[in-house]
């Protein structure tokens, strides 16, 4: 691998090797009744908004990175910010945040998307807890390690986790769980480790997040935790106690 390929930005790299799996998901979710939710006029606010995002959080600082315009429509996302964060210490991550309709943003996650365009997922995902202090409660992210993508690839790993204007969740079946919201934002953020399981906790990672959350926070629009969901789903999301029921 070149010098260029190793300084090329993550976040393009994955989501272009997920997006041959996206697809197949899109095709899934059309025509289902939670994507009726959407609302046309709250999904343009949304996405007006997400230039709001600094690019400055604490120390770490970012730069855009380039999403291909196909990739984005054939996920049926209405918007994207999507860039590279680095501190002087060299540690370095990737966001990518997307909005739209609750369908199709509900239903693309690294666990189908990167491993249907050929990494290998390394376990299982887990749920990791990270204190927001502009909330009242902690948001919660999925977290999974990826490999391969190529011959000298170093492995990733990936966070990521859904608000409807409300806390950031990891819910294991986001698609009931985000039933009745009008738009969804998703987050992805993925770090480059030196070797496969490198580091469980990631201080580096947890405290980009730390640091990204109240951000988000100031930047996105909010509701009342939870306004947007109907009884229903709230019963399912509650019967469900991990990722893979």
């Amino acid at each position: 691998m070149t010098s260029l390929e190793l300084q090329r930005p993550l976040m393009g790299r994955w989501f272009a090797a997920a997006a041959a799996g996206l697809l197949f998901l899109v095709g899934l979710t059309r025509g289902l009744p939670w994507s009726d939710s959407a609302s046309p006029s709250e999904i343009k606010s949304a996405v007006g908004r997400l230039g709001d995002l600094e690019e400055k959080i604490g120390d770490w600082e970012g730069r855009p990175t380039s999403v291909d315009p196909r990739e984005l429509a054939a996920a049926e996302i209405a918007g994207c910010v999507s860039r590279r964060y680095t501190r002087p210490d060299g540690q370095a991550a990737s966001l990518l945040l997307v909005c739209g309709s609750p369908g199709p943003i509900s239903a693309h996650t690294p666990e189908y998307c990167f491993v249907g365009a050929g990494l290998e997922m390394v376990g299982r995902p887990r749920r990791v807890e990270i204190v927001d202090s502009s909330a009242e409660a902690p948001a919660s992210f999925w977290v999974a390690d990826f490999e391969g993508g190529g011959q000298g690839r170093r492995p990733c790993r990936a966070y990521w986790s859904w608000s409807d204007g409300g806390p950031w969740l990891a819910e294991g079946e986001a698609r009931i769980a985000f039933a009745g919201s009008p738009v969804l934002h998703k987050l992805y953020v993925v770090r480059q480790l030196r070797a496969t399981g490198e580091g469980v906790d990631d201080a580096p990672g947890l405290e980009f997040l730390g640091e990204l959350l109240p951000r988000l926070r100031r930047a996105l629009p909010r509701t009342q935790p939870g306004a947007n969901r109907s009884h229903a789903a709230a019963d399912q999301v509650a019967t469900s106690q991990d990722l893979h029921p």
